[in-house]
């Protein structure tokens, strides 16, 4: 079985969706993204962020990240 992560920090990127939120991901290889969360999508049981950024869409690997943070309030959800 693939690694996935933790039910209640996969809630926070379901409500990030639904809302269509502007988040800054801080990857675990130091690299930080920003932009409008727009879906999750499982692929070969590895799930993925899909962001809309400046760039186009990103697809994003849910264990890549460490910290996701809601633009908009400021909110910071520890993943890893």
């Amino acid at each position: 079985m693939a690694d996935v992560i933790k039910c209640a920090l996969y809630d926070h990127f379901e409500v990030a969706c639904i809302r269509r939120c502007t988040v800054l991901l801080e990857l675990k290889n130091g690299e930080t993204i920003s932009g409008v969360a727009g879906d999750l999508k499982s692929k070969n049981g590895v799930e993925f962020l899909l962001l809309v950024t400046d760039d186009g869409q990103r697809s994003v690997n849910l264990m890549h990240i460490d910290v996701l943070v809601f633009s908009d309030s400021g909110e910071r959800i520890i993943i890893s």
